[in-house]
């Protein structure tokens, strides 16, 4: 929903009436088109989940107004949930790689257009990561990390997620060094943004214990490798997950059995 001028938020039936009249009054609006295209990809106004469709308005969004990077970036995001689902589908793992590859291209507009924004980089990044462009993927959430304004930080928390990324990108590239100060320094930050709340009010970050503990046992650092899976184990039984799941995750993400590094 929109906010109005009195920063209360619209009806979504307002929204539509606002940008139909808009379209009526000047088809050629880019900026309604996206906003259109937008609402037929969520669904909204009753209509349904349509991402062929709403691809056509922000493709005509595009062609009126061809520096707009938002359009750019949104249609890109298009293929997001998409994506995620085809590559667990096996029939679909080609189609879902040409999306990310279209996906990529759009971003990589955006970018021209709007170079220091953070939220293309880190979006450009996730397709990156989802084509095992590992380098490319790096070089994306550092880019996010390093334009990302202070408001966007505390908002989103980016350090957070985007150290966590961007370590497991250092992971498949065995620059394990690199990866075990991302995910260091993720704890960090994740440890003294629960320092006063109550560590069942957000998701904790096991994984990356996880995945750290990892680093270390690549790295040929087996006591800090071990201290890494012990406390994700901790964790993990504190959480009241099945320790047993959690040794299959160890065995999932390290390739060896937990015993073999406790």
């Amino acid at each position: 929903m929109f906010p109005d001028e009195a920063g209360n938020f619209l009806k979504e039936e307002d929204v539509k009436n606002f940008l139909e009249k808009a379209l009526e009054l000047s088809p050629d609006m880019p900026e309604a088109l996206m906003q259109m295209g937008l609402r037929k990809r969520r669904g909204f106004f009753g209509f349904n989940d349509n991402e062929d469709e709403a691809k056509d308005w922000l493709s005509k969004a595009i062609q009126l107004k061809p520096d707009y990077a938002a359009a750019f970036n949104n249609r890109a995001m298009l293929f997001y949930h998409s994506t995620n689902e085809d590559r667990i589908d096996k029939d679909k793992v080609e189609k879902a790689k040409i999306n990310c590859k279209n996906a990529v291209v759009d971003l990589t507009e955006a970018l021209r257009i709007r170079s220091f924004d953070a939220i293309y980089h880190l979006n450009r990044g996730i397709f990156h990561l989802r084509l095992e462009e590992h380098k490319e993927a790096v070089e994306d959430f550092s880019g996010a990390i390093n334009y990302a304004s202070d408001v966007l930080k505390d908002k989103l928390k980016t350090d957070v997620l985007i150290l966590n990324l961007r370590g497991k990108e250092y992971v498949e590239l065995k620059e394990y060094r690199k990866a075990i100060e991302d995910f260091s320094e993720t704890l960090r930050l994740r440890d003294n943004d629960l320092s006063s709340e109550s560590k069942n009010s957000k998701p904790d970050y096991v994984d990356t214990l996880l995945m750290r503990g990892k680093a270390y046992h690549l790295a040929g650092e087996k006591d800090k490798a071990k201290a890494d899976i012990e406390e994700y184990l901790n964790r993990i039984q504190k959480l009241g997950y099945d320790k047993g799941c959690a040794e299959e995750e160890i065995f999932k993400h390290i390739g060896v059995m937990p015993e073999d590094i406790l």
